[in-house]
C-alpha cells in the first residue's frame, strides 16, 4: 500500500482517484471545489485542506487539472504542494498541458522540493478511466516512471514510457490532433449523408469493419444511446449541427474551449519544431468559428 494524493477530481481525475482508492491505497484528495472531494471521504479517502497539506501526507501526488495556470497555482501558489517540506517524492501529472510548460514546471519543482516529475496524460475518456483501460503516455526519468507504474496500472491498460519529461505531453498532442481531425471528418460525413437522404444513424454500423471504422466512430455510436449525449457524441453532433447552420450557445462554453486549448497546444508544438500542420490549422479555425469567433461557414 502506498500513500497517494490526488488533486483535481473532474471527469477524468475522479474515476482515476477511485481506482487508486479501490486498489487498496491510502488516498488523500483535494479539489478546488470542496463539494467534489467530500464524497471520497465516505468511500474511505482522507481530505486535505490545501495542496501543501496533501503533499506532506503522501509519498506520490497525482494531478489532473484544466490547464497550465491551474496547475501552476496548485504547485507553486501560496498553499501549493511545493510549500514547506513535502513528504512526496514523485508527482504524476495526468493533465493535458504543453510540453514546454511541463518541462519548466518539472525543473522548478525539482529545484524547490526535490520532487521528480512524471507527465502521464491519458486517452480514453471518463469511461476508460472508470474501467481502468486508459492509454497512458509517460515522460520522465526511468526510475521515477517504474516507481509509479504499479499505481498507474490501476487505471491504465496501455502504458508507454516515451522518454524524458515532456515526452508524454508530446504524444498526447499527437493523440489530440488525430482525435479532433477525426471528429471533424465524422461530423462532415453526417452532414453529407443527411443532405443526400441517408439515415445517418446507420452510418457507424455500415462502416464497421471497413477502413473508416475506428474506436472514435464506435464511441460516437455508443454515445447516441446516452441521454446526456456527452463526450464524442456531443462533440460530433454539435459540430454537425453547426455545419448545418444551428448551434446551441451553451455548447460553445461546454466543450469548444477545451478542444481549442488542446488544438492550440498542438499548433504551438508544431510551430516550435517547424512542423507543417495544415489540417490542424483548418480544424482549429473551424472550432474557433464554432466558438463564436467568426461567421457560420454554411453555404446558402
Amino acid at each position: 500500500m502506498t500513500s497517494v494524493g490526488y488533486i483535481g477530481l473532474g471527469e477524468i481525475g475522479a474515476p482515476i482517484a477511485r481506482r487508486l482508492l479501490h486498489a487498496g491505497h491510502d488516498v488523500t484528495v483535494w479539489n478546488r471545489t470542496p463539494d467534489k472531494a467530500r464524497p471520497f471521504e465516505a468511500e474511505g479517502a482522507s481530505l486535505a485542506a490545501t495542496p501543501a497539506e496533501l503533499a506532506r501526507r503522501c509519498d506520490v501526488v497525482f494531478t489532473c487539472l484544466l490547464n497550465g495556470a491551474a496547475l501552476e497555482d496548485v504547485l507553486f501558489g501560496e498553499e501549493g504542494l511545493a510549500i514547506g517540506d513535502p513528504r512526496a517524492r514523485i508527482l504524476v501529472d495526468n493533465s493535458t498541458i504543453d510540453p514546454e510548460t511541463t518541462r519548466r514546471f518539472a525543473g522548478r519543482l525539482r529545484t524547490r522540493s526535490a520532487i521528480e516529475w512524471v507527465d502521464a496524460p491519458v486517452s480514453g475518456g471518463p469511461r476508460g478511466a472508470q474501467a481502468g483501460t486508459l492509454a497512458v503516455f509517460m515522460g520522465g526519468e526511468r526510475t521515477a516512471v517504474e516507481a509509479v507504474r504499479p499505481l498507474i496500472e490501476t487505471y491504465g491498460r496501455r502504458i508507454t514510457h516515451l522518454g524524458p519529461v515532456g515526452s508524454g505531453q508530446v504524444v498526447k498532442a499527437c493523440n489530440q490532433l488525430i482525435n479532433f481531425v477525426s471528429v471533424s471528418a465524422l461530423a462532415e460525413a453526417l452532414v453529407l449523408g443527411a443532405a443526400a437522404g441517408i439515415d445517418v444513424e446507420k452510418l457507424p454500423a455500415a462502416l464497421e469493419g471497413g477502413f473508416a471504422d475506428s474506436p472514435l466512430l464506435r464511441e460516437y455510436a455508443r454515445g447516441l444511446t446516452d441521454e446526456r449525449r456527452s463526450g464524442v457524441a456531443l462533440q460530433v453532433s454539435a459540430l454537425a449541427r453547426f455545419l448545418q447552420g444551428d448551434i446551441e450557445p451553451a455548447l460553445r462554453g461546454r466543450f469548444a474551449a477545451i478542444l481549442l486549448k488542446d488544438l492550440h497546444i498542438v499548433r504551438q508544438l508544431g510551430h516550435s519544431h517547424d512542423a507543417t500542420l495544415p489540417v490542424t490549422n483548418l480544424v482549429t479555425s473551424l472550432f474557433e468559428l464554432m466558438d463564436g469567433k467568426g461567421p457560420n461557414p454554411r453555404r446558402d
